[in-house]
């Protein structure tokens, strides 16, 4: 069964939420219009990322909103399931989260469990997952947001409980080359899963950001990357390479990559090694 994905790469404007939700929608009119299942956009997709703490706040959305029942209408409309990147306003509390929109079910929210010393991370609250994948008409998914991916674990955990796909919300500064070019590759080949990573393009209070947006299948390969300027990127995965099936390097396949796992060896050891010096 072929399954088709979209990763869009457009710059929001520095917390114009009306603006930036009006632009997404006509992007993901543009997605669905081109036969996309599932449409991810960036990190802080309706508010920016170079905010102050004020700012941050005044932009924020509720989770049972207008803006986020806007988006729902969206997926419903369209029929596709959008992954969208915003600020979320929790009782006192700043959330960089993602939302999953299913059509015809509520928003599912992943908040950033790994923040970075940067941009609007700096006042936000750390998520405490749990690393859940989302049920979707073209099969269980996974979300994390920007430096998550960074760490291997979150990655490995959505693979064991059965996403057969990450979608990565981010913003990528100009520098954090080393995600496109290893990292998303390396997280798909080890985990034995497709990547839709949605970056953000031109520039916000003088940080300029990478673009550069990626579809990457399951072995690894990059099967589509956008440039420096706004893009939808549309892929069709299915075949051999996207894995999609349950096959080997899936946990419930039949043997392969991450069957082959040994965790009873991957706990951490206190018991004491002889040191370099002492004598066979």
């Amino acid at each position: 069964m072929t399954r088709t994905v979209a990763a869009v790469q457009f710059e929001p404007a520095l917390g114009d939420v009306p603006g930036n939700l009006a632009r997404l929608e006509v992007l993901a009119g543009k997605a669905a219009g081109r036969g996309a299942s599932l449409v991810v956009f960036p990190e802080c997709s309706l508010s920016g990322y170079e905010l102050e703490r004020d700012e941050a706040a005044r932009v924020a959305v509720d989770s049972t909103g207008p803006e986020v029942r806007r988006l729902r209408g969206m997926a419903d409309r369209l029929d596709v399931t959008l992954v969208v990147g915003l600020l979320e306003r929790s009782a006192d509390a700043l959330f960089n989260a993602a939302l999953t929109l299913v059509p015809d079910r509520g928003p599912v929210v992943y908040r950033k469990t790994h923040l970075p010393r940067m941009g609007v991370d700096r006042f936000c609250a750390r998520g405490d997952g749990p690393y859940r994948p989302v049920a979707t008409p073209i099969g269980l998914i996974g979300v994390l947001i920007c430096y998550d991916l960074r760490f291997p674990e979150p990655a490995r955990l959505l693979a064991l409980a059965g996403a057969r796909l990450i979608a990565v919300p981010t913003n990528w500064p100009a520098t954090a080359t080393d995600y496109p070019e290893f990292l998303l590759r390396a997280r798909a080949s080890e985990n034995r899963l497709a990547i839709v990573a949605a970056d953000r393009m031109g520039e916000d209070r003088g940080v300029h950001y990478l673009g550069r947006s990626q579809i990457v299948a399951a072995d690894g390969t990059v099967l589509q990357e956008a440039g420096l300027d706004e893009a939808v990127l549309i892929q069709a995965l299915g075949g051999p390479a996207d894995d999609w099936a349950p096959v080997a390097g899936h946990p419930d396949g039949p043997g392969g990559l991450l069957a082959d796992r040994r965790p009873d060896l991957y706990a951490l050891s206190h018991r004491e090694t002889p040191s370099r010096s002492s004598a066979p």
